[in-house]
């Protein structure tokens, strides 16, 4: 019981993170970003693809270590992973657009290392469960 309690508490934690930061972009007004935007630039369309992306990744990812779904319903289990797999892949590829934005070279550095550590283990979460080693997958 209190594994799931602390998992709904992660997932209230991070959705209250989550919400207040993507909600001015849901407007999609430059005017209301939380950043500096470079006007007549692709800057903006990729930041609101890349939170779309992420925050569809969140979800699915959650899915994924839901028991009821993940022993229950391995089908939808299944479509969530690929969902988390393809919304992560895009979206890093357009935090990678982002770094020649970001204008202090440390929070280029930070954002660049983790969209390459997130693709990275994305990465090896699905050649896993490709390759049937579920436990590796699960656990690994």
């Amino acid at each position: 019981m209190k594994q799931k309690k602390s998992w709904w508490i992660l997932i209230l934690v991070s959705f209250g993170i989550m919400i207040p930061f993507m909600t001015p972009y849901l407007t999609l007004n430059p005017a209301n970003s939380r950043i500096s935007i470079t006007s007549g630039t692709v800057q903006y369309p990729v930041l609101v693809a890349h939170i779309a992306f992420a925050c569809i990744a969140l979800i699915a990812g959650y899915l994924q270590f839901a028991d009821r779904i993940r022993l229950h319903r391995p089908k939808l289990h299944r479509y969530a992973g690929r969902v988390y797999v393809g919304s992560v892949l895009i979206s890093r590829l357009l935090a990678l657009v982002l770094v020649f934005y970001v204008g202090d070279f440390t929070i280029a550095v930070s954002f660049l290392v983790l969209s390459i550590l997130w693709m990275l283990t994305c990465w090896r979460g699905y050649r896993t469960a490709v390759q049937h080693k579920f436990d590796e997958h699960a656990y690994g």
